[in-house]
């Protein structure tokens, strides 16, 4: 009896150390195939991010060659035509460069120049919002961007909003007091709801420098702020035909008046210096978004001023 109790211990003993070995090589060979499998996600995130930056470099010399070649810049020319699928090696890219001139600088709200106060009270009127979300008050939204740049404590009226307003929110934060780097710090601003920051993400920029809008590649809904009598069916017949006509000085706005009488043209350009390229790599397992700020001088050299994975 006691000898087949031990052979009965024995064999457990032996089941128990081959269940432990299995799992032992099974669980070997998990975090071996998990091991293999982030080996090669992060070689290809490296590879991706490598290609991406190709990208921006490939764009720069095309904006570059572009700004030697021509003085305006406008939608029929080849840097604006978006490269939507264009296979590499065990993936593919995707590539498009916008006019940030064609936008509405933010920054230009930190001007004395009282026109783009007027100009950006009009677009607020001229966009459209999703659902019911009720139309701002432009005086009070101006107000409060305007505190959110200038480097005083103290809020305008109406609207203005300054730490008082901010440290009441949760969490706290405070009123940067400079310049926008990115049209995102526009989410924190009093007074623009998520609404109201989806609906001018399309129209809006935020440059380092006071800057012109590109009439040749600017939207309609931009175009009709630069007047407060503006021409609607001479807007929207200009911005049809822009592409293959497009403006190549600014004697459309002071002769022809294409956006209402008595436009200013100060606010105005038909050429540009701020370019955004977004770029994006999917190689294997890895993808990169890659969007890059470009600065191109009146003498045609360009140059990447930032980059981040993030929008600008």
């Amino acid at each position: 009896m006691s000898g087949r109790r031990q052979r009965g211990v024995a064999v457990l003993t032996a089941i128990f150390v081959m269940a432990l070995a299995s799992i032992a090589a099974a669980s070997l060979a998990y975090r071996q195939n998990v091991s293999f499998h982030r080996t090669e996600a992060l070689k290809h995130s490296e590879q991706a991010w490598w290609v991406a930056r190709g990208v921006a470099d490939w764009a720069t010399t095309l904006l570059e060659k572009d700004g030697q070649d021509n003085n305006i810049d406008h939608l029929g020319e080849f840097w604006a035509t978006p490269v939507d699928y264009l296979p590499v090696d065990n993936g593919v890219v995707t590539g498009r460069i916008a006019d940030l001139q064609g936008r509405f600088n933010l920054n230009n709200l930190a001007s004395a120049e009282p026109l783009y106060v007027e100009i950006f009270k009009r677009l607020i009127l001229n966009i459209r919002l999703d659902g019911s979300a009720p139309t701002p008050d432009p005086e009070q939204l101006v107000s409060a961007i305007q505190d959110w740049i200038d480097p005083d404590v103290e809020p305008r009226f109406p609207g203005g909003a300054e730490d008082g307003i901010y440290f009441s929110r949760s969490p706290a934060y405070r009123a940067a007091n400079r310049p926008f780097t990115s049209v995102t710090e526009l989410r924190l601003v009093e007074g623009v709801s998520p609404e109201l920051f989806q609906a001018l993400l399309p129209f809006v920029t935020a440059l380092p420098e006071e800057t012109a809008i590109n009439i040749n590649t600017a939207p309609a809904e931009l175009l009709l702020a630069m007047s407060n009598n503006p021409s609607p069916g001479d807007v929207a017949a200009f911005v049809e035909t822009r592409a293959e006509e497009p403006a190549e000085t600014l004697d459309v706005v002071t002769n022809d008046a294409i956006l209402g009488p008595a436009v200013d043209v100060q606010g105005l350009s038909v050429s540009t210096n701020y370019f955004l390229i977004q770029g994006e790599a999917t190689i294997g397992r890895g993808r990169v978004r890659l969007y890059s700020l470009v600065f191109r001088s009146a003498q045609g050299q360009a140059r990447v001023v930032y980059q981040s994975r993030d929008t600008l």
